[in-house]
């Protein structure tokens, strides 16, 4: 799912954007101010390429801006059918672009601005998450953040349509689309699901577990809030010894930074940071004995709200891959931050 807008933006750029049949033989309306997020469940290639031809002609109609993100095949076969329309689309990388929930917002938010910029009345997309290619961990949080986006672009008048291939999919999953969807759309028809839950039901129930380390940690420090360089270089330093880049190194050193700061600031005096260097990944863990919170939508909106707390979360789920919190009994926060080397 992909979407452009974010929570408090201005909406006077973006203009109102209809909902449109996925398949050629439903007819469009004009949607509600919102966000219009709508799945697909599909069991053919050329199911698929029936949804996505109508779905982008009527967005060139409308002058929208349209994108499409598939893996390449199925990219090929959509080129195919559009013929010179494909010119009129930005085509994303599945794996590019759905390289982790939060950079995917990212990069939606910063695509639509584009587009508008461009001259585009509004943005219209068209996405498969890519489910099969991960583990059960990631399923569970492509699933939390096909919920997410309908808290943190609830306010965007815009239409995007998730593809489901029931071919590879399991039930579970195929289950999940309802309850993350307003629309569904099946055999030739859209209809309301019955079964669309409340984002942040859905986005508890499948938040993933945090990343387990092994072992004892390479290194571990209490720190305050006049103690936060010993944080950066440490982490620095660690990530050079795991052969990362000095530029990845950099961002983990942010990442961990915002974290450790958001601790010491809004959680307690001191924090308590652990870090594990494991054969393909960094993990840290970052404990505090504040008061805590339970958001399950924290650090997923661009960074542009005026909670300060949040914008460092935000920045370190850019650049870590994986950022889950949990609260610590009854007063703290734990926030378990991973990496892939």
């Amino acid at each position: 799912m992909v979407n452009s807008r974010h929570d408090g933006a201005d909406m006077t750029t973006m203009g109102p954007i209809a909902h449109t049949a996925a398949r050629q033989s439903t007819t469009s309306e004009t949607a509600p101010s919102g966000l219009a997020h709508e799945a697909l469940i599909y069991g053919s290639d050329e199911e698929l390429v029936d949804a996505v031809v109508p779905f982008v002609a009527d967005g060139l109609a409308r002058s929208e801006g349209i994108v499409v993100v598939m893996p390449p095949r199925k990219t090929a076969l959509v080129r195919e059918a559009l013929g010179p329309d494909a010119r009129a689309v930005e085509f994303c990388d599945r794996a590019e672009f759905y390289e982790t929930p939060a950079r995917a917002v990212a990069r939606v938010h910063e695509l639509g601005e584009q587009l508008v910029a461009e001259g585009a009345s509004g943005m219209r997309t068209f996405g498969e998450v890519p489910y099969e290619a991960s583990d059960t961990s990631d399923e569970l949080g492509w699933v939390r953040y096909e919920a997410i986006v309908n808290r943190v672009f609830a306010a965007a008048d815009q239409l995007s349509a998730c593809a489901y291939d029931e071919r590879v999919l399991p039930d579970w999953i195929l289950d999940t689309a309802a309850r993350t969807h307003h629309h569904l759309l099946t055999d030739g028809q859209r209809r309301p699901s019955d079964r669309y839950e409340d984002p942040a039901a859905v986005a508890r129930r499948f938040a993933p577990p945090p990343p387990l380390p092994e072992g004892d940690p390479t290194f571990e420090l209490e720190v305050g809030v006049d103690q936060l360089a010993r944080i950066r270089h440490a982490i620095d330093d660690l990530s050079r010894s795991a052969g990362i880049s000095p530029d990845r190194a950099c961002e983990l050193a942010v990442g961990l930074n915002e974290v450790v700061s958001n601790a010491v600031e809004h959680g307690s005096d001191y924090a308590k940071v652990r870090c594990w260097h494991e054969p393909d990944r960094l993990v840290c863990e970052v404990a505090d004995d504040g008061p805590g919170f339970d958001d399950p939508f924290a650090g997923f909106s661009p960074p542009d709200s005026e909670e300060l707390g949040r914008r460092g979360l935000w920045l370190a789920r850019q650049c870590f891959d994986r950022v889950e919190l949990q609260r610590r009994g009854r007063a703290g926060l734990l926030a378990t931050m991973a990496a892939s080397l």
